[in-house]
């Protein structure tokens, strides 16, 4: 009578975890481990050892594999902002010329921006070359002309109205991380991303 009593009750062990994995597989990623944590506490109790280790080690492995899918989507993001930095200075080149006008880019922390010279630095406003925000969690530094600029908002980054742009670097990446990325701008207007490696500096 134990013995059938003890076989039922590794049976419904079995399908406890079977059933959590199988939800947790299925849930969103920021599910997953609330699933296995919540069926980990139902039924530790006449667990063996053993049986306490596998389900610790699976939930380690969920969360290694969380780990690293946010740290995956937030390198791609950064790619991302990268391509889009790009096209757009590309474009303002072009828009140098259209105008005819003197464009500059500005950049803080978190944003970036173009002004026209009229005089005087004027912002411009529309959708494309007006203010744009950056996640918080990119980290970006601005070299022109090889002298490193603060992001102070002001526009260093300079391009005439036949296309041509001061040389610069743009170095982007995580905060507290080394850069992932390098923009580089040439006179002519030339403008290329890669990405960047420690042993450049």
């Amino acid at each position: 009578m134990i013995g059938i009593q003890y076989q039922f009750m590794q049976k419904g062990r079995k399908n406890l975890i079977n059933n959590a994995l199988r939800d947790a597989l299925r849930a969103p990623q920021g599910e997953r481990l609330k699933i296995l944590s919540h069926a980990e506490n139902k039924t530790i109790q006449g667990f063996t050892l053993v049986e306490i280790l596998i389900v610790m080690l699976i939930i380690s492995i969920v969360a290694s594999v969380a780990a690293l899918t946010i740290t995956t989507n937030q390198n791609k993001n950064i790619e991302n902002f990268t391509h889009q930095l790009v096209n757009i200075i590309q474009l303002s080149c072009e828009e140098a010329m259209l105008r005819p006008a003197t464009l500059g880019l500005a950049f803080t922390s978190n944003t970036y921006q173009f002004y026209q010279f009229q005089k005087k630095w004027i912002p411009l406003t529309d959708k494309i070359y007006g203010k744009h925000s950056f996640s918080s969690s990119i980290k970006l530094s601005l070299k022109v002309q090889n002298k490193t600029v603060p992001l102070d908002g002001k526009p260093y980054l300079i391009i005439s109205t036949s296309g041509d742009i001061s040389p610069f670097v743009i170095l982007i990446g995580k905060q507290n991380h080394s850069p992932l990325f390098k923009i580089t701008g040439e006179t002519n207007g030339n403008i290329k991303s890669e990405e960047y490696h420690a042993d450049e500096e």
